[in-house]
């Protein structure tokens, strides 16, 4: 998923500053650093104390992803407005109630100045705990028309493993299987 997002991020981040907002173990900031440009100020941000934790102690090759990490709650961000140049809130709006998910888009808004990309799966199934993180829970659908409305431009993107797709392509001929999962990937530019 995380690779998927850096394709929408631009190839030269030179003195860009970036958010990583529900940053978990840090997929997203290590992908901006081994395959974009520039040197980019790259902050991560989480709630789960745990991660944070990982991302500074754990991962060795991890150590310099990000610039500096916060624990913070993703709808009520300690930012002043128009801050961030980018804004990347990837695989979280699912974990959020839609309430809470249109909050989160609006304080995306409130500190964003430039861009602000964000995804989420393309269709609902369940997660409980991941890491005995309970944010990690599954809580709402999000679809290409909730984020339209709001002025982003949505694309789906489907991940395929070759050899299990071209069996499951043929199967689903004869019996009516759901469509794969993609990550549906929208951004907008403020």
């Amino acid at each position: 998923m995380s690779e998927a997002i850096v394709e929408f991020i631009p190839p030269d981040l030179n003195r860009t500053l970036i958010l990583d907002v529900g940053c978990a173990k840090g997929y997203v900031g290590h992908q901006i650093r081994i395959k974009k440009m520039g040197d980019p100020i790259i902050l991560g941000l989480d709630i789960w104390v745990p991660y944070i934790k990982h991302i500074k102690n754990v991962h060795v090759s991890y150590a310099r992803i990000y610039n500096d990490l916060i624990i913070a709650d993703a709808i009520c961000m300690p930012f002043r407005e128009h801050v961030f140049n980018l804004l990347i809130a990837s695989e979280l709006l699912e974990h959020l109630s839609r309430e809470d998910g249109f909050r989160l888009l609006n304080e995306l808004e409130r500190i964003c100045k430039n861009r602000i990309i964000t995804s989420t799966p393309s269709r609902f199934f369940e997660q409980g705990e991941v890491d005995s993180n309970p944010y990690q829970r599954h809580l709402s659908l999000w679809k290409e028309e909730d984020l339209i409305k709001l002025g982003y431009e949505v694309k789906i993107i489907y991940v395929k493993q070759p050899r299990v797709s071209e069996i499951v392509d043929k199967i689903r001929l004869f019996f009516r299987l759901p469509r794969s999962l993609g990550v549906m990937v929208a951004w907008k530019t403020l």
